[in-house]
């Protein structure tokens, strides 16, 4: 209020006449500038500079700790974002992570909250697992960081891997399986989510393989001789001599392969969480809901919720239609749950509060995006596809969302349930309990979760994560561009100058961003490159430059 009062004082004072927008875009550059003053910016790092640091720290580790040592950086975020930027890193990671409580990151010191590290047990991942990442990380890597940093040649002899990830980049693709697909397939098995999750869950499978063998063969070559004939006379004559020859030949065999046991199917998966359900004719202990047609936030039909309490936690799964009709009106078919439908979402939520997602199509095959025809999302950013896990996190803001359970409405308006006993008593069970207690009780240890995570509630944590994974996929402005090379912008100016790209020359030119995936894919090393030559010939002609 006393910014709007000193505006409105020192637009009276100038004579001014602006409208309220005006005004308010005034007030906000103000505003901004006065942000800047009292929190300036960070210092550009380059990925040198960010070796060097964690080396540092490294070093201070004991010996024996070492080798699973590893590290995020957050020195690309710009300062404005880097809370989010820290609270989504610090929810994600044992989100993905099959360890049965929370442990958190640590800054290292004296880097601004720039530089995280941790071990790789805290969360079960494997060294195997942090190298495939590590490997598609498109930032850090030669030329960009140099081979001859001292910094990375101690981290590489110490933890024998690539021990530094960009924290930003990581929280985006570990929280979306749909970018690893390729042309028109369904199931990414190498998404960072899954490969994190089961990474711990190594199987043997045994497959065919095409392979060439080598066949020996003993094959009778015509020779000529010069022999004495029985008068002594030299004359030539016709002879045969075997000799082995290896010959090509194509053979199918069986070989057994590691893998990480990624869940293809839904029994899979409900095997891997112990959330089989073949005790339920038994024991009928799970609990369920019908959400009617309209009264859901994903769904476009109706749909059952079911609820089961499993060995490791609480296991809910959806079940979905293409219409509400037939015996997938569900209002009318009381068939708990559906043996009809066409696609799930699954959610177990482990003992440790945190949730872990995974969809499915009708036949229980896992998909890494849901039918648009079914579900949809409107809040996760992007082309309002259900996608695992990024959709989930941001649909289900304080964990399982309280549904309007139509079955209990029905008889409360004094519709009756006749069924013979049997499925009366599964009716009953089913769809007439107490469901809102126990979402209540699952939101409060989702909830604790994300406490423990980042100290933040459910509701700041959700817009946190959506609003960061959405920061990071924007466009490259020319000042972010130079930030996230450790570079300014008078001096990436005059090193992109000399570039024959069209977008990079835009770039400098009038300040036309660069797509985020574009960056990545090419222009990020292009950049870097034109970098290291201008600073080389810089130094070259004597003047001091990083």
């Amino acid at each position: 209020m006393r910014w709007l009062v000193s505006l409105s004082g020192l637009v009276a004072s100038l004579g001014l006449i602006v409208s309220a927008q005006q005004a308010k875009q005034i007030d906000f550059r103000r505003m901004q500038s006065l942000r800047e003053q009292l929190n300036p910016e960070t210092p550009n790092w380059s990925a040198d500079y960010i070796f060097e640091r964690a080396a540092e720290h490294l070093a201070t580790i004991p010996d024996e700790q070492k080798l699973k040592v590893r590290y995020f950086s957050l020195a690309e975020v710009p300062r404005a974002n880097l809370p989010m930027a820290v609270a989504s890193l610090l929810f994600w990671c044992p989100s993905a992570s099959v360890s049965p409580f929370v442990m958190r990151l640590q800054p290292v010191p004296d880097t601004d909250g720039r530089l995280w590290w941790f071990d790789l047990d805290w969360f079960r991942w494997t060294p195997e697992v942090w190298e495939n990442i590590a490997n598609e990380d498109p930032y850090y890597r030669n030329p960009i960081v140099s081979t001859e940093n001292p910094g990375l040649k101690y981290l590489l002899a110490a933890t024998k891997s690539n021990a530094i990830i960009r924290g930003d980049w990581f929280v985006f693709y570990a929280s979306d399986t749909s970018l690893f697909l390729k042309g028109e397939d369904k199931q990414a098995d190498n998404a960072f989510y899954y490969q994190l999750l089961y990474s711990s869950n190594e199987t043997e499978t045994e497959v065919e393989e095409t392979k060439t063998v080598m066949d020996k063969w003993e094959v009778p070559y015509k020779v000529t001789k010069q022999v004495r004939d029985r008068y002594g006379r030299m004359t030539t004559v016709e002879d045969y001599e075997w000799r082995v020859e290896e010959r090509p030949r194509k053979e199918t065999v069986k070989v057994k392969k590691k893998s990480f046991g990624v869940p293809k199917t839904l029994k899979e998966f409900q095997d891997f969480w112990e959330a089989q359900q073949n005790h339920l004719k038994r024991f009928p202990i799970d609990r369920g809901a019908v959400v009617d047609e309209g009264e859901s936030f994903v769904s476009f039909h109706n749909r059952t919720l079911q609820r089961i309490r499993t060995k490791l936690g609480v296991y809910w799964q959806s079940y979905d239609v293409f219409r509400t009709a037939g015996d997938q009106d569900f209002v009318e078919n009381l068939i708990a749950p559906p043996k009809r439908f066409d696609a799930s979402e699954i959610i177990v939520q482990d003992g440790k509060g945190a949730q872990i997602y995974f969809l499915t199509d009708g036949k229980g095959n896992r998909v890494e995006l849901a039918d648009p025809r079914l579900v949809h999302d409107t809040v996760s950013g992007g082309n309002f596809a259900v996608i695992t896990a990024k959709s989930c996190v941001a649909c289900h803001v304080q964990g399982i969302i309280p549904m309007k359970n139509e079955i209990p409405l029905m008889i409360k308006q004094g519709v009756e349930i006749k069924a013979l006993k049997p499925l009366d008593e599964r009716i009953r069970s089913f769809y007439l309990s107490n469901l809102d207690r126990l979402v209540k009780t699952d939101q409060e240890e989702y909830s604790e979760f994300i406490r423990t995570c980042n100290g933040l509630t459910a509701e700041e944590n959700a817009r946190q994560f959506t609003e960061f994974r959405k920061s990071y996929d924007l466009p490259l402005t020319f000042k972010q561009a130079a930030r996230e090379l450790g570079s300014n912008t008078e001096e990436f100016g005059t090193a992109l100058s000399i570039s024959t790209k069209g977008r990079l020359g835009r770039l400098i030119l009038d300040g036309k961003t660069i797509p985020r995936q574009t960056w990545e894919k090419g222009l990020y090393a292009e950049s870097g490159l034109l970098l290291l030559e201008y600073r080389k010939s810089a130094k070259a002609h004597g003047f001091n430059v990083p």
